[in-house]
């Protein structure tokens, strides 16, 4: 069957709220348009309060509102449309794993292939019980293939169950690969991108900021619950400006005026933040959890261990020298469009389809 022939459903998260399954999945539906693929969506995106704050805390009502109404479009157009496979992107969070095995259930009844692909570091994500890795493993069996962000989630699946999964990476608009840059003599701006959250490292990268007065630490993103602005501006001096949300156009903007990037977080699946910042060629300092290793290879930058402020401040120093921080970021221009360009990508995404039908 050819590219264009396959008839695809995706049950994905679209915005708003903005996040990265949403932004992959708005992005994957813009491929399609161009290339005249014929896509059908259901949105999976979280409402209510939770869509508002970005929070983790859920309301039942609303919560089960979302999971019928998910329910009910998606036997609509298994039926309607009639898909030739069904692509279920999952975070893999406590209750999204019920939801979306009763999705997998209701497109196993409707004898169609699904392909499950799991935007998340899939052991983060199974460490909170055994009810919930009852769930996932159920998903996984019932799937026809499943696709994984980083080599820990890979390696988790092959242990769990014999199975056909791939590791697929998330991937960036051609367009926003910059061709060359210049590097900045010294270090004048250090920058992180994403919610400002206790598990993104904000502590140890307020604690790395206090010791870099000089440097500017600009923090791009929502401040969710975890922090008030007054408590973070408390903890740092003046060199600390948060930006709150900003725009594609704002980022691409506040990259290419950056000298570092950093992301100290906890726990990862595929970043985006980190692709974006890879794909304007700037050095990085980030966290070895996810796919952070995978991206960057310590040759885009350098790998520390999370909650380790001072791991942060030996990476800068590392950093000092112009030379060292243009070899890594032009590396990061070229890893990006080998592996990480969407049109390199969707073809391979396609590819999966063609070889499941």
């Amino acid at each position: 069957m050819e590219k264009d022939d396959i008839k695809v459903l995706l049950i994905s998260a679209v915005p708003p709220p903005v996040g990265g399954i949403a932004t992959w999945t708005e992005e994957y539906l813009q491929y399609c348009r161009k290339k005249g693929y014929k896509t059908k969506i259901v949105n999976e995106s979280m409402v209510g309060k939770r869509a508002l704050t970005a929070s983790d805390s859920w309301n039942i009502y609303d919560e089960a509102k979302r999971c019928f109404d998910i329910w009910h479009k998606i036997n609509k157009e298994l039926k309607t449309f009639s898909p030739d496979i069904v692509h279920l992107n999952t975070a893999c969070s406590q209750t999204g794993v019920i939801r979306d095995l009763i999705s997998i259930f209701f497109i196993k009844l409707h004898k169609k292939p699904c392909v499950l692909h799991c935007h998340c570091n899939i052991p983060d994500q199974m460490r909170t019980g055994r009810v919930k890795k009852l769930f996932f493993k159920n998903m996984v069996k019932l799937s026809s293939t499943v696709l994984v962000l980083n080599s820990s989630s890979l390696n988790y699946l092959e242990h769990l169950q014999k199975g056909d999964y791939e590791v697929v990476p998330n991937f960036i608009k051609d367009d926003f690969i910059v061709g060359q840059r210049t590097y900045n003599e010294k270090i004048n701006t250090i920058i992180y991108i994403g919610h400002v959250r206790k598990t993104k490292g904000i502590d140890e990268l307020l604690q790395t900021a206090y010791n870099y007065p000089n440097i500017k630490f600009l923090l791009a993103g929502p401040v969710t619950e975890d922090y008030s602005k007054e408590e973070i501006l408390k903890k740092s001096k003046e060199n600390v400006l948060l930006l709150g949300a900003v725009s594609l156009d704002k980022v691409k903007e506040l990259l290419d005026k950056a000298d570092i990037f950093i992301l100290p977080s906890y726990t990862e699946g595929f970043s985006r933040a980190l692709l974006e910042a890879m794909a304007r060629g700037i050095p990085i300092i980030t966290t070895d959890v996810g796919a952070n290793r995978d991206m960057i290879e310590e040759k885009g930058g350098c790998i520390i261990q999370k909650e380790d402020s001072l791991g942060i401040i030996n990476a800068i120093k590392h950093m000092e020298s112009f030379q060292t921080r243009a070899i890594m970021g032009e590396w990061n221009i070229q890893k990006v469009k080998k592996f990480y360009s969407r049109s390199s990508v969707m073809k391979r995404i396609y590819t999966i389809y063609q070889n499941i039908l």
